[in-house]
């Protein structure tokens, strides 16, 4: 299991990275997508889990 880690913005606390094409990129190198982690609610920034 891995984890990747995606900046947010900190004001609009948007993805400052298209996570889908993340997810795309990993599944070609044979990673499944668990879950997306966002720790806490002040955080700028959200994990997600790879298997």
């Amino acid at each position: 299991m891995k984890f990747v880690k995606v900046e947010l913005s900190s004001f609009k606390l948007t993805p400052s990275e298209d996570y889908h094409e993340i997810v795309r990129e990993h599944e070609k190198e044979g990673w499944e997508l668990v879950q997306i982690f966002a720790p806490g609610i002040r955080r700028s920034e959200i994990h997600l889990s790879m298997n």
